[in-house]
């Protein structure tokens, strides 16, 4: 075969036989054949004398052959045949990149998406990140970034609880349970914020729990939640689409505030970068204040930020709801099929982070009798009970 005859994203088989192949230097490579049958190649570039081809069969990687070396290569329709069978695009991808990168950035979405996963109300979504901006103490010292922790509807959108906390782990867990089952007018009232019924409509645990692998979520303490009958689903590493609806929220929460509080604390995309500008002298703001804009980001996430591409029912264009993620949840709640809950058992509002084997759940009857626990544990060993609800 002359040079002439080589066209780029040309195919070439050789059978019965081994070729040259040269590598990176003057060396030269001696590549088998697969199974000493056969050998497909793909011309990528062409040169004076050599030819830069890629093995079809194997996915080596892309290697430099001489040209005076393709006597024993043809190019058949059978070749074509085998590439387009086999050589799939999705397999081009994955061999390309790897499995974990096209199943994130490269795969093709098909259905509805998360509504397919959550058709109803009551699939809630756990994560938690490190915020943008640094924060100082009532003193004017400076403490550092704080650390959202929220709980987001994965049909709705709606944000069911929040923590700002400057530690993740377990115990923020318990505390965003305990803001998820709070009556969100008597929160925001606590920090002088007046807000309707509707407009954060929720004081329920979810019945279905969706998060990532952090160990705090796989521990035995946060296990503790299905006695309530709650059930967890953990989703694999490095798979943050799969819980679009609470990495959406995180970005939505960030931006909001992004260009309000410019200059007084807020971190830029370059603060890595050497000579920036020290972006922790900038900090003016406690945890208490941050804490209120916090809410008002909630609020107008909940209230008026206009979901475009949610999947309209009849009944809702009749009912004439309106895209917004409390309007949704609110007619959602209304709806039969969604994981109802019920005041079924009257918990401690956390699970007790004990060692196991020392470890103590107090739970109170709903009808007001004490479950097997040792009398030491009842007598002025249980605090204040808080009202938590379950799936039945």
């Amino acid at each position: 075969m002359d040079r002439n005859s080589l066209k780029k994203n040309m195919l070439l088989k050789r059978k019965n036989g081994e070729v040259q192949i040269k590598g990176q230097g003057d060396s030269e490579i001696k590549g088998n054949s697969i199974g000493d049958t056969e050998q497909i190649f793909r011309v990528l570039a062409i040169a004076d004398e050599e030819i830069l081809v890629i093995d079809c069969i194997k996915k080596t990687m892309p290697a430099w052959m001489e040209i005076e070396k393709l006597d024993d290569f043809t190019e058949e329709k059978e070749t074509r045949y085998f590439f387009r069978k086999y050589n799939t695009k999705q397999t081009e991808y994955i061999s390309r990149n790897g499995l974990s990168y096209y199943q994130r950035n490269q795969r093709p979405l098909t259905g509805d998406g998360v509504q397919a996963f959550a058709p109803h109300v009551g699939v809630g979504m756990l994560d938690a990140t490190i915020l943008d901006i640094y924060l100082i103490n009532e003193a004017g010292g400076i403490v550092g970034r704080s650390i959202l922790t929220a709980c987001v509807d994965a049909y709705s959108g709606l944000c069911c609880g929040y923590l700002l906390s400057w530690e993740g782990g377990v115990y923020s867990l318990r505390n965003l349970m305990l803001n998820v089952i709070a009556d969100k007018v008597e929160h925001c009232r606590a920090f002088g914020i007046a807000i309707n019924r509707q407009d954060w409509d929720c004081d329920k645990l979810s019945g279905k729990v969706v998060t990532d692998m952090g160990s705090e979520y796989r521990g035995t303490v946060f296990e503790q939640m299905t006695d309530l009958g709650i059930q967890i689903t953990n989703l694999p590493s490095y798979r943050p689409e799969l819980k679009s609806k609470v990495e959406k929220f995180f970005d939505c929460i960030q931006g909001y505030y992004r260009n309000q509080l410019k200059g007084k604390g807020v971190v830029e995309p370059d603060f890595q970068e050497r000579g920036v500008h020290d972006y922790r002298k900038d900090a003016c703001l406690t945890m208490a204040d941050f804490e209120k804009i916090i809410i008002h980001c909630i609020l107008f996430y909940n209230c008026s930020r206009v979901l475009e591409n949610f999947p309209y029912t009849e009944e809702m264009l009749a009912m004439e709801i309106k895209p917004y993620a409390n309007e949704i949840w609110n007619y959602g709640c209304g709806q039969d099929g969604w994981m109802q809950s019920h005041q079924c058992q009257q918990e401690t509002a956390y699970p007790d982070p004990a060692p196991e084997g020392n470890r103590q759940i107090h739970k109170i009857r709903a009808v007001g009798q004490w479950d097997a626990l040792p009398q030491q544990a009842v007598q002025g060993a249980v605090p204040e009970w808080e009202r938590m609800y379950c799936r039945l």
